[in-house]
């Protein structure tokens, strides 16, 4: 009868452990992160920021290319090159008007290919358009 007693009282404990054992066990199942479902996610994900910048790459590099374009066919040397002059002072000011110029002053006629300087002899009158 008391070994009887006796074993009951050690199964009862060892049960409750072994209980405790499964429960702690599911719990770590649990907590632990299924990690090839998680890289494939990783992957997935690094492979949509990657297009996502290339693409994004792409957008940028077009509209500077269009800025650029429009850069150019504002660039004054273009101009030059179709046949207009810039008159400047000596300090490098633009005429933009021939009522600003004075006699005797001297100018600086720019051309696509060249410089040249030149003094005002006389003034004419100015045409309204």
């Amino acid at each position: 009868h008391c070994a009887q007693r006796l074993r009951f009282a050690i199964q009862i404990p060892l049960q409750t452990a072994k209980g405790q054992v499964q429960q702690q066990s599911s719990r770590i199942k649990f907590c632990k992160p299924n990690t090839a479902l998680l890289q494939n996610q990783l992957d997935r994900l690094h492979t949509q920021l990657k297009q996502t910048k290339q693409r994004q790459i792409r957008e940028q590099r077009s509209q500077l290319e269009q800025l650029q374009a429009k850069l150019e066919t504002l660039n004054p040397q273009r101009t030059l090159e179709r046949g207009y002059v810039i008159l400047s002072t000596e300090d490098g000011a633009v005429i933009r008007s021939g009522a600003t110029i004075n006699i005797d002053e001297t100018l600086t006629l720019h051309t696509a290919r060249d410089t040249t300087e030149l003094r005002i002899a006389s003034k004419g009158k100015s045409h309204k358009t």
